[in-house]
Parts: C-alpha cells; structure tokens; sequence
C-alpha cells in the first residue's frame, strides 16, 4: 500500500512541476514600471443622455520586459459613481506595484452620473450598468488589441478586474451579471434602455469576459448572480463599513438606493456553490479597509491579491484546482502558496478531517486533524515542494495539492 502511494505522489509531483511561473514573477517586485497616459479605449452616451464620454485609460507596463504574454490586471476607481478618477491614489499605487512584478495593469475611467441623480433607483441601477458597459468595453479592447496590433502584449486569456468601491462594484458585475440571470422585469426595461449588457462603449465582436476579480469593499446587487462558478474572485471588507456592506444593506444606509450584497454575502453563496474564493474581513469602519492608511493594511492587502491571483496564472493552474480524483472530496485552497511553512488551508466541502504533509519520497512529515472548513499549518522544515493530503471525516474521500515552501 506505501509502495502504490509512492508511486502517486511521483505521478503527482511529475503533473505539478510542468507549469512553472518565473522564479519570484507575479509574487515581487522586479521591474521599473512604463506609464502610457489617456489611451482611449471606447466612447458612449454621458449618463445625463446629452453629449459623448470619451473613456480613456492609464497603462502600467513592466520596463523592459521581453515577455510576449503578459497578463492584464483592470483597476477601476471608487466615488460612490459619481466621483473619482482613474488617477485616484488607490488604484494607481496597486496597478503601479503589479506592474512591478510582471503584470500589465490598467486603470480605467467610466461614465459618472450625477449625486443628485443617484438618489432615484433607476438611475443608480442603470448607472452600474452603464459603468459596466465600459469596463466590459475595456476588456473587448485589450482582446481587440491582443488579436489586431499586438501593442501591450498582453494575454486574452488572463485578464482580471480590479476595483475600489464603486469600481469593485462595477468589476464584480462585469464578471457576473448575465443576460440569463433573473434580473427584475423594470431593470432589464432600463438596461435595454441603455444599450444591455455589454453596452456600446465600443470594441464589439470580442469577449468580455474575465478570468477573476479583485474587490476592495465592493458588493454585487444578487448573490444568485454568482452562479457562474468559473471566475474565482477576492474580496476584503470593513465588518462596519457604512458605506458599502460587508453583509447586506444599502450603500450609506439610505433605503432610497440599490441594495447591496457584500464580500460577506458573497463568501456564504460561493461557499455554497463550490465558487473559488478568498474572504477577508477587517474589523472597523474603514471603506476600503486600507483607508485607515497604515501601511501594513496596504501592504498586507497587496500580499494577499498577488498571492491569490498567482494561483489563477496560466503558468500556475495546479495552484488552487490541485489534484482531480476520482474520488476527491471538491476544491481545496491553500494560501499563500508558495509560503515560508505557515499557510491556511480551505476545503469547501469538508467541514472536518485527516491531514497530513508528504516529501516527494512518500515520507509522512506532519499530520493532524481539522474540524472546519479553514485551518492553519505550521511547518516549518527545509524549502521544496511536498504534497498535502486532506482526508474528508465523513466520506473518507482525498484530496491532494501541492505546497511549495521558500
């Protein structure tokens, strides 16, 4: 029987060590960073219905970079819908950092509506809607670029959605509002209204879909729109954010507006439909939770993103989908991975369970028992590549990930 487990663990050492990342790439800081300023990406109808928006991004490109795919990050700006710029601090400071560690970032302006107007439901539904049309014309506009000129080398195949506040809002609804989600009679009229969906910001004939999001305090309208299990997303809210909720509410407390599911929310139904996820709440009232401008909110959060989005790369999909069993028991998550030897693990259908951590020889170096869904390891031994293997108490079935220790 240890012979035959030996003899997986190589097969599966061999399957995981294929796809590898650039030593330190995505995770550090390597490059100087190339800034492209006002390039214009679409035009629409202004939210007041009289004149045209031009939408313009900033790019962030990793100097001297001789990659010829890149993956692409779309940072959109907070301001309640009404305010802000694509030259917010926020999101030019976190597309400026993963510029530095090899991705292309953009940061995105889109069509505002008035404060005033934002008081009536209608116009704050067809506001999010008209802010994701453009950030989904964004998106058709690298893959346009990919497929035609070929100027930022970017990959189709790996673009994420970064957003603040009202820019997690609209990115989580580029990813997850469908045509075919019930949506209520009066709001597919508004829509409708305005373009659909996908809008008319420009750029049509490509995809906008997105490979996964990143929310600083953002929120979707339904949790039932995250039926689509394929984007994975990460989400960190203020437990007592007044502005957007953790949990579910209305943005500033005003029952007038649009009602909001948060990161809260969305953790629950993702967990319920098996949606790959990381969840981190702060305590406070902080909206987005690095507003309490301590640096180690910010440095954290940035730890965290590359970490989570390192698991998604091409070059790195064992990282969060590990091992397919016959018999495993559904997803397992470890991060930060690769780690110094202490790491979370998340199994999102196995509440308690066997673990243990295996050398690529088969030896048992660790194990222990878990008794929720998330559990910490410590482990502290020499750098390499081990497995863990996680045991479901109830089903007895497996799961097996790779766990990279620096």
């Amino acid at each position: 029987m240890k012979k035959f487990f030996i003899s997986a663990l190589i097969i599966t050492f061999s399957y995981l060590t294929q796809a590898q990342c650039p030593t330190e790439r995505y995770l550090n800081n390597l490059f100087q960073t190339d800034t492209l300023k006002d390039i214009i990406y679409g035009w629409n109808t202004k939210a007041s219905g009289s004149g045209t928006d031009t939408l313009k991004l900033d790019l962030y490109l990793p100097e001297a970079d001789a990659l010829e795919k890149r993956p692409l990050i779309i940072f959109a700006h907070g301001g309640s819908f009404y305010g802000g710029t694509k030259s917010d601090g926020d999101v030019t400071y976190y597309a400026d950092q993963f510029a530095k560690k090899g991705y292309v970032c953009a940061s995105i302006s889109y069509r505002l509506e008035s404060i005033i107007a934002l008081s009536s439901l209608e116009k704050m539904v067809k506001e999010v809607l008209r802010a994701s049309q453009d950030g989904r014309a964004a998106v058709r506009y690298f893959r346009k670029d990919a497929a035609t000129s070929n100027l930022y080398k970017i990959d189709p195949n790996q673009i994420y959605f970064a957003g603040s506040s009202a820019g997690g809002i609209l990115a989580i609804h580029v990813a997850y509002l469908q045509d075919a989600d019930p949506l209520p009679a009066t709001w597919v009229s508004w829509g409708n209204a305005i373009g659909g969906l996908e809008g008319n910001s420009g750029n049509p004939g490509y995809s906008s879909q997105v490979q996964g999001i990143v929310s600083f305090a953002g929120a979707i309208a339904d949790t039932a729109y995250l039926q689509n299990r394929d984007i994975p997303w990460i989400g960190f809210n203020a437990n007592r954010d007044g502005t957007v909720p953790d949990s579910i509410g209305y943005p500033f407390g005003l029952p007038l507006l649009l009602t909001l599911m948060g990161s809260q929310m969305m953790h629950v139904k993702s967990l319920q439909n098996g949606t790959f996820h990381e969840y981190y709440p702060y305590n406070g009232s902080y909206h987005p939770p690095y507003a309490d401008s301590l640096p180690s909110t910010w440095d954290s959060i940035e730890s965290k993103t590359a970490y989570f989005l390192y698991q998604l790369l091409a070059c790195n999909t064992e990282g969060y989908s590990g091992i397919s069993e016959p018999d495993a028991f559904g997803q397992v998550a470890i991060y930060p991975n690769p780690n110094q030897g202490s790491f979370v693990v998340r199994c999102v259908n196995s509440s308690s369970g066997k673990w243990s951590v295996y050398s690529i020889d088969g030896t048992k170096c660790m194990s222990g028992n878990y008794e929720s869904a998330d559990f910490s390891i410590e482990f502290k031994s020499m750098s390499g590549i081990y497995v863990l293997e996680t045991i479901d108490a109830n089903s007895g079935k497996r799961s097996l990930q790779k766990v990279q220790i620096q």
